[in-house]
């Protein structure tokens, strides 16, 4: 008999195994893995774990993969803890891209368990959340009406998850929630933030993942992000 766990997100296997979970949801940060893991989980209630890391489980577990263009995701994530700075730096990038090694790692590891499980682009799933609806049924969920679909994508619309963002903000300015997890539905905010030597420098070296996930690495035309000239005490 199956005892399912709470939906959650995990950082192992512990307790992952068949009788305990429904659904595995892997994304790297910054790609929706959250949004889905809401929308998802509120159609099976039970059983659905998000996770960042690849952990060694039955591949009869079913996988869902969320990936997004790695500027976009290395941006927003940066952003988390900067979110008053205008630029990347140079260093920055080295910095993130560094950090985002293990989870370029995890995507590719769990590509191999299940190579044709469904992978969400960020891009596609905010242009169409009803999306995730058809990826659930496809792989065997609960069947549920359409007003309760609209129910789902409601509560966890921009909209709501910007208002309770909002609110724990003037609480507690460290709370996951509030700094981490609420998506702005931003594709391409990654011009906003580089300049044109560094969104270079991210090409060279992530340039292979974009390509091998289906992004296009060229960097023209010239992004949108310059460093603001120096001020008039500052050494140029």
């Amino acid at each position: 008999m199956r005892k399912l766990i709470p939906n959650q997100h995990l950082e192992n296997s512990y307790p992952v195994n068949r009788n305990t979970t429904s659904l595995i949801i892997f994304g790297v940060p910054r790609s929706a893995s959250t949004y889905t893991w809401q929308v998802i989980g509120d159609i099976y209630e039970m059983g659905v774990v998000r996770t960042h890391k690849f952990f060694d489980v039955s591949p009869s577990i079913p996988i869902v993969r969320t990936v997004r263009d790695w500027r976009d995701a290395i941006v927003s994530y940066w952003r988390s803890h900067y979110p008053d700075v205008a630029c990347m730096e140079r260093e920055d990038i080295y910095q993130y891209v560094a950090y985002y090694q293990e989870f370029i790692w995890s995507l590719q590891a769990w590509t191999q368990v299940q190579p044709k499980s469904p992978l969400l682009r960020y891009e596609e799933t905010i242009a169409n959340p009803k999306k995730l609806f058809e990826v659930a049924e496809s792989l065997g969920g609960p069947q549920i009406t359409p007003d309760r679909r609209d129910e789902i994508l409601e509560a966890h619309s921009v909209r709501v998850n910007r208002a309770i963002a909002n609110n724990l903000r003037g609480i507690d300015k460290s709370t996951l929630l509030a700094q981490r997890h609420v998506h702005e539905a931003a594709v391409g905010k990654w011009k906003d933030f580089m300049d044109d030597d560094n969104a270079k420098l991210f090409c060279e070296l992530l340039g292979d993942e974009l390509t091998e996930w289906g992004y296009d690495p060229v960097v023209t035309p010239l992004v949108k992000a310059q460093k603001p000239p120096p001020k008039p005490d500052e050494k140029t």
